[in-house]
């Protein structure tokens, strides 16, 4: 890729910014100190800016290579009460329960307190399918998207166990006598792990090396979220999502357009949410228990509950092993502030990102009206607030203007246009899997200054 060389960059954006012609500008003279001094010095800095070349990559994970591995405990701390099933209407020959050895009468139906401990503890070993974006921008990568379902089309296994400790209580319908005071066991069996996935939440970014083998290494901190459902008796119980920081190291390799992924994401968890239902109760759910003095029985009881906390720990192995192309298509970034319209110019696209097609084009709507603009494009983002005027410069330098391409906004406050890709400004070249970066710059009269921009598209190109 070949940049346009600026041979009179201060001048061409000098000039434009104060409403000079900027196609046949004259050197303009050294500007008086103040405001005007201030943002000269900030676009002298901006040009100095190195840029970020890059590519960006889609790759998927190949389920027969690839494998994950859970397990841990997740424990779900409950407080709340329990009372029989009865009702003098609907259900006059159900359970129910009275508080204490003696006291209350038989037509009662009390709630006890009690208080309960959820265990359950996750374990699979799949083949894990899923996606991920991986840009690569000279020294630095950037991972996005990554989103992994563990389980890869298998089932892993929930084992769950519930702690009860309650006060002494009695039960009418089976007649019974529950000891309380101390902590009762009851194992609730094993229930399918219908669902674990990884989903990121935020790009992480990391550095691209060389190891000594003379292998591209790359070292990235993502930030994912956790989820885990269970499925038993028809019922979906959701764990999660657990945030994480996950550090994810491997190697890359390209060949032929295509860029394969070898990594390993291995974290042990620990998490801790305190009343992660902000006090919600959980109401009238049918529980059975056996009866203690004498057993044999069942009765049956409804539980109202609410929970206290969640804590999660456990140990999260996977493997990674992917590969994909180059990844391609227009992303609209850096929004645009108001102009002198009252709206904020937008740039759009149209047309493909296929070099070959040759077709890609741009408008951009809501410009002040009658105004004179360029389009300008970079291999690297920028934000650079109030350059020239209100506006945000969202390229970064140096940029290619398209100063022989000067467009007008006439009365709708519109333009369109479709650059010659063959002949971009400056013998600049694009190749497949380039990320660039446009923004339109327009005249603006404004009290804030003589210029304003529109938001910015990066584009990925396509073959």
């Amino acid at each position: 890729m070949v940049c346009e060389p600026l041979s009179r960059p201060l001048e061409y954006i000098w000039d434009f910014a104060n409403g000079v012609d900027f196609i046949s500008a004259p050197r303009i003279p050294k500007p008086k100190p103040g405001a005007d001094s201030l943002m000269r010095a900030i676009l002298i800095l901006t040009l100095i800016t190195s840029p970020a070349w890059g590519q960006s990559f889609s790759l998927s994970l190949d389920p027969s290579l690839s494998t994950s591995h859970l397990d841990g405990v997740t424990e779900v701390a409950l407080s709340g009460a329990w009372r029989g099933v009865y009702d003098p209407v609907t259900n006059p020959t159900g359970t129910k329960t009275l508080p204490g050895i003696f006291g209350g009468s038989p037509s009662d139906n009390i709630s006890v307190p009690i208080s309960m401990d959820f265990e359950v503890q996750p374990l699979l070993d799949g083949s894990p399918a899923g996606v991920l974006d991986i840009d690569l921008q000279g020294p630095v990568v950037i991972i996005d998207g990554l989103a992994i379902d563990l389980l890869g089309g298998q089932t892993g296994t929930m084992d769950m166990n519930l702690e009860v400790l309650y006060d002494t209580f009695r039960s009418f319908d089976p007649d019974s006598l529950f000891i309380g005071g101390f902590p009762v066991n009851i194992p609730l069996g094993s229930a399918d792990l219908t669902l674990a996935t990884l989903t990121q939440t935020a790009p992480g970014v990391g550095v691209l090396s060389s190891n000594p083998a003379g292998q591209q290494t790359i070292d990235v901190v993502v930030p994912l979220d956790l989820l885990l459902e269970t499925g038993s008796a028809g019922a979906v119980t959701p764990i999660g999502p657990i945030p994480l920081l996950v550090p994810l190291s491997g190697t890359v390799s390209q060949a032929g357009g295509v860029l394969s992924l070898v990594a390993v994401l291995n974290l042990p968890f620990s998490q801790v949410t305190n009343d992660p239902f902000a006090g919600a109760v959980f109401a009238d759910n049918p529980i059975d228990v056996p009866t203690v003095l004498p057993p044999g029985g069942v009765a049956n009881l409804l539980l109202d509950f609410l929970v206290d906390s969640i804590t999660a720990n456990g140990l999260l192995q996977v493997a990674l092993v992917a590969d994909g192309g180059l990844a391609c298509g227009v992303q609209a970034f850096c929004p645009s502030v108001p102009n002198s319209s009252g709206l904020g110019a937008v740039l759009s696209s149209s047309g493909s990102v296929s070099l070959a097609a040759a077709d890609l084009g741009f408008v951009v709507a809501d410009l002040p009206a009658n105004q004179f603009g360029m389009f300008i494009m970079s291999a690297s983002d920028a934000s650079i607030p109030n350059v020239g005027g209100p506006g945000t410069l969202c390229v970064g330098n140096p940029f290619v203007r398209f100063n022989a391409n000067v467009q007008h906004s006439g009365v709708g406050g519109q333009v369109n246009f479709t650059p010659n890709w063959a002949a971009l400004p400056g013998g600049t070249l694009i190749q497949a899997g380039d990320n660039w970066h446009f923004q339109y710059w327009t005249r603006d009269q404004t009290f804030a200054g003589p210029a304003n921009f529109s938001s910015g598209l990066k584009v990925t190109f396509c073959p």
